[in-house]
């Protein structure tokens, strides 16, 4: 009997399948997690993950959150902000604020460091708010106008539903965001944001393109359908290989 194994995110699983299926393009310095498995690189067939998004409960507005129509609403959103979100990130995200005043940044998520976090940046603790645990992350996103992701592992989960909505996800091209996301939303560095931010804001024909390009790629990341089809021709690939 063959095994595939699809991990939960982007983590080597702790498994020893036939197949591993990987949401994500496979680093040379895994290899010897996969020979725990009993595993090679040759055994790795690369899938596109598929997300579904929950129902919305209530859709909320920027008036809803007290902020202003022409606040530019960013949210951060995560199980873990209190560790994901650095010293470093915070100070990008200050400097973004002073670079582009518009931005207003929610973190979504417990956080019980945000006030010792935000301290040594004004701009930002002017312009940012902990939202706390969040149930319904779906209609807070029909609030918001982008997405953009801290330096971690995780997180694919949320930025996917924001491609959902149609909102601009960006992130550091690394993790699981990063593979999420694309392309089109990487980051070279955290200075871009700002800018992009602006652009989005007040290019009404980019911003079109951009909530165009977000939703395209949730479309391919939201078929279970062709994940599926990716894994049973990896292995019928492989297979014939011998």
């Amino acid at each position: 009997l063959d095994v595939v194994s699809i991990p939960y995110g982007s983590y080597l699983p702790l498994t020893e399948p036939t197949w591993l299926a990987l949401p994500r393009p496979l680093s040379p310095h895994e290899t010897p997690a996969l020979a725990v498995g009993g595993l090679t690189p040759e055994r790795v067939i690369r899938i596109e993950y598929s997300y579904a998004p929950p129902p919305v409960v209530t859709v909320r507005d920027k008036a809803a959150l007290g902020l202003g129509d022409d606040t530019i609403l960013t949210l951060i959103i995560g199980l873990r902000l209190a560790r994901e979100v650095t010293p470093e990130f915070a100070a990008a995200l200050d400097a973004a604020v002073q670079a582009e005043p518009r931005l207003f940044f929610l973190f979504v998520g417990t956080m019980d460091n945000y006030a010792d976090l935000v301290a040594p940046h004004p701009a930002l603790a002017a312009r940012s708010r902990a939202h706390g645990h969040e149930s319904d992350v779906m209609g807070l996103l029909a609030a918001a106008d982008l997405y953009i992701n801290p330096p971690r592992g995780g997180g694919g989960t949320s930025a996917a539903y924001a491609l959902s909505c149609g909102i601009p996800a960006y992130s550091l091209n690394s993790g699981d965001v990063g593979v999420v996301v694309g392309p089109d939303f990487h980051l070279s560095g955290y200075a871009d944001f700002a800018p992009a931010a602006a652009r989005y804001t007040d290019d009404p024909d980019l911003r079109g393109q951009l909530q165009e390009k977000a939703k395209a790629r949730f479309a391919e990341i939201s078929s279970r359908e062709r994940m599926l089809r990716q894994i049973l021709d990896g292995v019928k690939a492989m297979r014939a290989k011998g």
